[in-house]
């Protein structure tokens, strides 16, 4: 019998700006790895929309060319979620295109292969990584061209497309002070509070259901595989009635899974649907700042 993959356990909750979403059995980590780079970040020196792991670097071109810095915390050799990310949105032509007009873009790397990086960058990358509070990888630091203040942070998503990640780089482009109040109405600001509103009780709701069901998941999913490694050890004689109690500890886990899920759909639902007009709300502001330059 096939043992639950434990990544179907369901760290449950992922309270994210796009959606709430269980952690099922398709696993980053598993699935195959990015394309190969035909050449790795720079070491030295900073372009617009090419990586470097010279922050210094691109620091002082950001300045110059007044665009923000996108700081980019990987594992690179080991981390499912940023091989992801590279290969459903940093390796596809509309990124490429947008950051090469838009972005100053900085490998922060931290390998299992330490030779990935240079000696010079290991003490700075984990400075870095204090000041910016990252604690898990990939985190996305976004800052204004002075190098200093920061614009926002996003994460790795199994949706993201070009698209849709380049879209919210831009609305942190909102972020500074009174900015988006310049672009929408006094109707549309308020639209856009009730709407963020609703979309925090609606994470709220989900981390509870998260707190609900973990513990009880995590408990079932022991019992599986305790049972299971019962039916590796048991003599032919008892073999079928442990092969039964593994079935059943894999049917119980089953179903408290379906039921949680269930459970998280309308909640998973909200927030997507609030995420689309609270991004509907963004484009325009994004338009009209466009059309003002």
């Amino acid at each position: 019998m096939k043992r639950i993959a434990a990544a179907a356990l369901i760290a449950l909750v992922a309270c994210s700006a796009s959606a709430i979403t269980f952690k099922d059995s398709t696993d980053p980590a598993k699935a195959p790895p990015a394309a190969e780079k035909k050449s790795g970040p720079a070491v030295t020196g900073a372009v617009p929309g090419e990586w470097t792991m010279d922050f210094d670097a691109a620091k002082k071109v950001a300045a110059e060319k007044k665009i923000p810095l996108f700081l980019n915390f990987t594992g690179s050799d080991w981390c499912g979620w940023c091989k992801l990310m590279d290969r459903n949105v940093f390796g596809k032509p509309e990124w490429q295109a947008y950051a090469k007009e838009n972005l100053m873009l900085v490998w922060i790397d931290f390998p299992s292969d330490k030779t990935l990086v240079p000696e010079q960058f290991v003490a700075r990358n984990q400075a870095l990584q204090r000041e910016y509070g990252v604690r898990g990888y990939p985190t996305y630091i976004i800052l204004e061209s002075d190098g200093t203040t920061k614009l926002g942070q996003l994460g790795a998503s199994q949706e993201a497309t070009p698209e849709s990640f380049i879209l919210e780089v831009r609305k942190l482009e909102l972020n500074r002070p009174d900015e988006i109040e310049k672009w929408l109405d006094k109707t549309e600001l308020e639209e856009m509070k009730a709407i963020e509103k609703a979309k925090a009780e609606a994470e709220a709701a989900g981390e509870k259901i998260g707190e609900t069901y973990n513990k009880s998941l995590q408990k079932a999913y022991e019992a599986n595989r305790k049972a299971e490694a019962e039916v590796k050890r048991a003599s032919a004689e008892a073999k079928a009635e442990a092969e039964k109690t593994a079935a059943e500890t894999k049917k119980a886990f089953d179903e408290l899974l379906e039921k949680a899920r269930a459970e998280m759909k309308p909640v998973r639902d909200s927030i997507e649907a609030s995420e689309k007009k609270l991004n509907a709300l963004f484009e325009k502001a994004l338009k009209a700042r466009e059309a003002a330059k």
